[in-house]
């Protein structure tokens, strides 16, 4: 032939079994991927609907004070801008998390900034909107 051994049955037993292993990983990928969609999109929608009354608030309000001062409205569409692409961006951010291939000169070790200060107050403002709009109907069913 042409100077190379044919595969032995032990390289082609250990190729199978090297691909069902990378198939069985990608399984577990693809299954923790749809489980973390799923949590994002009930999450992330409790989250995003306040974040978004807030801004619709927030804008409306600042429209009103830089009308009256005649003030540049330009800086106010950024605050709205990242309320409403919020809930999208999670979706985007579980994308890139699980399927995103690291840049050769980064660590393996993902170095988020956590700042407890900024989630405590969302989950506050969170359970504080939710509270608002649930009260009244659990009072209105309750007090007949």
């Amino acid at each position: 032939m042409n100077g190379q051994d044919p595969p032995s049955d032990d390289a082609a037993r250990e190729t199978e079994q090297f691909d069902a292993a990378v198939a069985g990983v990608e399984l577990v990928r693809v299954s923790l991927f749809f489980v973390a969609i799923v949590i994002w999109a009930i999450l992330g929608f409790l989250f995003w609907i306040p974040m978004m009354c807030y801004a619709m608030v927030r804008f409306s309000t600042l429209v009103v004070y830089t009308t009256i001062v005649n003030a540049d409205p330009i800086s106010l569409g950024i605050h709205m801008d990242h309320s409403v692409r919020f809930y999208f961006q999670g979706f985007k951010n579980i994308l890139r998390a699980m399927y995103h291939k690291p840049e050769p000169h980064t660590s393996d070790t993902a170095t988020v900034a956590i700042e407890l200060r900024v989630i405590v107050a969302h989950l506050v403002g969170t359970l504080l909107f939710w509270t608002a709009i649930i009260a009244p109907f659990v009072w209105w069913r309750y007090s007949r």
